[in-house]
């Protein structure tokens, strides 16, 4: 796989001018190869094991940079930069994949998962918000930025109620997470040549549990869904050097989706999300400097406090036009309502001083979609 970056490429205009700014591109290879067998131990066991190995280079044509390390978060200063020709290398990283996963069949109703997996990804996301934004920034594993590594464990019940009409199960979870990146406080991260040095990398953990109730049969079908997760990271000089809330996370997460035959034309659904909010940095207090007010965090702990949480109630009405036996298509006619009750989630909180008042601060709530949303949907299928 042939990993080919320009990082940014962006026109800066003011008044009447215009400036052009690009980067220079970014250029990577990843090789791998993978074995895995299956194998049947008993009548009732059976496993899956492989392992994958990834071996990735970081590449000219380019400059390279180097820094000197230094206080804990605050920006790496640069300690030289290196020209390289097409196709020198300049990092490589060799990583070895395993992969294991078992399945107990206690009866016919119900069963016994379990897997174990590292994951290699030398492609990574620079991002200081909580939700993708044009701004958003991809880079590849380099000289300076090590890949994520991850490895993750599960275990899952599962069981079969009324002649299956009913799928249940419940699994947990834990992932750790090496060379996690996050940044520096108060990062440069937009239209930045060595932005590398306002990265920082540390160790992550996910863990939690997860509940599902499915029913497949009859005029009333859906299924539940629930997740009680945590996601945390630890990076030297960030948060006091302790675990902090990973801007992913979320601690509840509901999704539910019912679908009713009225009849064999008339289908009705409806789905419903409840999310909890994503965490943020807010301020405690505040300077006042020459009559204005800056918002500051006094504690230093990152992501302490969380958006409003989302929710979403959908509805749906679809026609099913009848079939036409001479002919092999169908045709369908879908009535939908998104974000039925108005709800205005939150996609991001800031803070500002309030108009008319300057020793006053506020936050302020800024939604992407803050209004129910028709639509009418007509499908042809063939």
């Amino acid at each position: 796989m042939l990993y080919n970056f320009l990082p940014y490429d962006a026109t800066i205009a003011f008044e009447n001018a215009t400036t052009k700014i690009k980067a220079d591109r970014r250029y990577g290879v990843e090789y791998s190869v993978y074995a895995g067998n299956e194998q049947k131990l008993l009548p009732r066991l059976t496993i899956e094991y492989g392992l994958r190995v990834s071996i990735y280079n970081y590449v000219g044509k380019g400059k390279a940079y180097n820094f000197r390390d230094t206080i804990p978060n605050t920006p790496l200063p640069l300690a030289e930069t290196k020209t390289y020709s097409p196709g020198e290398l300049i990092k490589s990283y060799v990583n070895p994949e395993p992969r294991f996963s078992m399945n107990y069949v206690i009866n016919k109703y119900s069963s016994v998962k379990a897997s174990y997996n590292r994951m290699a990804q030398y492609l990574q996301l620079i991002s200081n918000t909580a939700a993708s934004t044009p701004l958003d920034v991809y880079t590849i594993a380099s000289n300076n930025l090590k890949p994520l590594l991850a490895d993750q464990g599960s275990l899952g019940y599962f069981r079969n109620f009324r002649d299956n009409m009913f799928e249940t199960s419940v699994e947990v979870y834990y992932k750790y997470l090496q060379n996690q990146m996050d940044y520096i406080d108060n990062a440069d991260l937009f239209i930045n040549p060595t932005v590398e040095n306002q990265l920082v990398q540390g160790l992550g953990r996910a863990y939690g549990a997860e509940f599902y109730v499915k029913k497949s049969k009859g005029k009333l079908q859906g299924w539940v869904s629930y997740t009680l997760s945590k996601t945390e990271r630890l990076v030297r000089g960030i948060s006091n050097d302790n675990w902090f809330y990973s801007r992913y996370d979320r601690t509840h997460v509901l999704n539910t989706s019912v679908n009713y035959d009225i009849t064999k034309r008339w289908n009705v659904s409806a789905n419903f999300v409840l999310l909890s909010g994503v965490p943020g940095t807010f301020p405690n207090s505040k300077i006042q400097v020459q009559s204005l007010n800056i918002p500051y965090n006094t504690d230093n702990v990152r992501n302490n406090y969380r958006i409003t949480p989302y929710h979403r109630l959908d509805l749906g009405a679809t026609y099913n036009f009848k079939k036409n036996d001479h002919r092999k298509y169908k045709q369908t006619l879908v009535f939908s309502v998104y974000n039925v009750y108005n709800r205005r989630n939150a996609f991001s909180i800031y803070f500002r001083t309030k108009t008319n008042e300057p020793l006053q601060t506020e936050a302020v709530r800024f939604s992407m979609i803050g209004t129910f949303v028709p639509a009418v949907t007509y499908n042809f299928n063939f």
